[in-house]
């Protein structure tokens, strides 16, 4: 066996995402997409050379994937010849439509399979003064919140540029940061309390409640539909979040789970919460595959205030977050559900603390999240902010397209929201944490 000097393993998880995209090599399902609002002055020809610098210092984007005898690794190529494409669609009738539909085809566009870079962008120009830029990954290579680890680093690279400063500081870690981190995690004795921990929690192998009786997997993009969290909502979940000493987006995780507990009554609610498993600085700021989906189970009773499943909620987060670096698919192959395909979880509440607002040099720039993967069941994605605040939060809602009809994916955003309104239309004296789980499903249905 020849090593070539830049290969380096798999990461945990990848293997699993190669295999999956071998099934069909023509599915987008894996593609991830991000893009950012700029308004102000902007120098195209700088922002290329800020995302040439970018694919530089990015390893994870530049790699191409090894298979043979040996086994499967991934192997880090230069950048070679790259142009950053500008489209100007301030000409069109409608340039937002616009933008969104070729940003809508790129994302359907199945990648050059093996070859670097795993990697594309483009800078779409909406009006004077008015751009959009676009980049789309592979998650066999990075995920959500490493594609956000991408972003800032171009936003700060330009800024550097454009005000002739030294752009070396802060330069993005090796590839092996990652994988150094992860074979140190595995022979700790944390791994060891870790499969502990989980192994206990699912000894019963329980069956995870889905939103749908269909138990298709991914196929393509999923359905979405986008809005904002009212203030009074905001409002609400974040005084009940005080009353139990925890923040505010534990209890919307509280809520998700009161809404599964009504449509489908029962008291055992298993939710994926996706988590970044970066335990230490240098592998923060290292874009990779690397995040993972802890299953959190929360028992709902009805009786129970609704203060009282915030701070359940809040124990059972605490004790996940301390465990989790275990990889879910490995404790799929310890209860022995891998090969079965059966989930850990259900729907999965994805929260997104990142920082979206961005410079580049004098501009202003917001981040927004296009996919972070393939949705199995249905997701509740929470971009964060103030929730007291008009726009504060933006919450999202996405389902798989094979498990949930458009009207059924209607239906339940349309009962979700109506039933976070219940959180903040108590009447009286009486606050909405202090309702009882029943009193609030009552309000959300009535």
């Amino acid at each position: 066996m020849t090593v070539h000097p830049s290969d380096l393993p798999l990461a945990a998880g990848q293997e699993r995402i190669w295999r999956g995209q071998m099934k069909d090599p023509a599915s987008p399902v894996y593609n991830l997409g991000i893009y950012v609002d700029i308004r102000g002055d902007l120098d195209p020809p700088l922002l290329e050379r800020a995302c040439r610098q970018v694919l530089e210092e990015a390893e994870t984007l530049r790699v191409g994937i090894v298979e043979d005898e040996d086994g499967i690794r991934q192997r880090i190529e230069p950048v070679g010849p790259w142009t950053m494409p500008h489209i100007d669609l301030s000409g069109e009738p409608d340039p937002q439509d616009a933008a969104r539909q070729w940003m809508g085809k790129e994302m359907a566009r199945p990648r050059a399979w093996g070859r670097p870079p795993q990697f594309s962008c483009a800078l779409l120009t909406l009006a004077p003064g008015l751009h959009r830029w676009f980049g789309s990954t592979h998650h066999l290579v990075n995920d959500g919140y490493g594609s956000a680890v991408v972003v800032r680093r171009l936003s700060d690279i330009y800024t550097a540029l454009s005000q002739g400063s030294d752009t070396a500081n802060g330069a993005l870690p090796p590839l092996r940061t990652l994988l150094d981190e992860e074979t140190r995690y595995r022979s700790s004795g944390q791994y060891r309390q870790d499969q502990a921990y989980w192994r206990a929690k699912f000894a019963d192998r329980p069956t995870p409640l889905s939103l749908s009786a269909r138990t298709n997997p991914p196929t393509g993009a999923g359905r979405r539909s986008t809005g904002t969290l009212d203030p009074a909502v905001g409002s609400a979940l974040k005084k009940a979040a005080d009353q139990a000493g925890t923040s505010w987006p534990r209890a919307l995780i509280a809520a998700v789970a009161a809404y599964v507990h009504s449509v489908i009554g029962e008291k055992d609610v298993i939710l994926g919460f996706p988590v970044s498993a970066r335990p230490t600085f240098p592998t923060q700021v290292t874009p990779g595959l690397r995040s993972n989906i802890v299953p959190l189970r929360l028992l709902v009773e009805p009786s129970m205030s609704f203060q009282e499943l915030v701070g359940h909620t809040r124990q059972e987060m605490r004790a996940a977050l301390t465990h989790q670096r275990y990889r879910h698919e490995e404790l799929r192959e310890d209860l022995d559900i891998l090969h079965s395909g059966r989930r850990l979880n259900g729907p999965v509440v994805n929260i997104m603390p990142f920082d979206y607002d961005l410079r580049f040099g004098r501009a202003h720039g917001v981040m927004r999240n296009l996919s972070t993967g393939p949705v199995t069941d249905i997701d509740f994605v929470c971009y964060g902010g103030r929730p007291e605040e008009q726009g504060g939060v933006r919450l999202d809602l996405e389902a798989n397209p094979a498990r949930y009809s458009a009207t059924e994916f209607e239906r339940h955003g349309n009962s979700f929201r109506t039933f976070l309104a219940a959180l903040s239309g108590s009447p009286g004296d009486r606050s909405a944490a202090g309702l009882s789980v029943a009193e609030v499903l009552e309000r959300g249905t009535a």
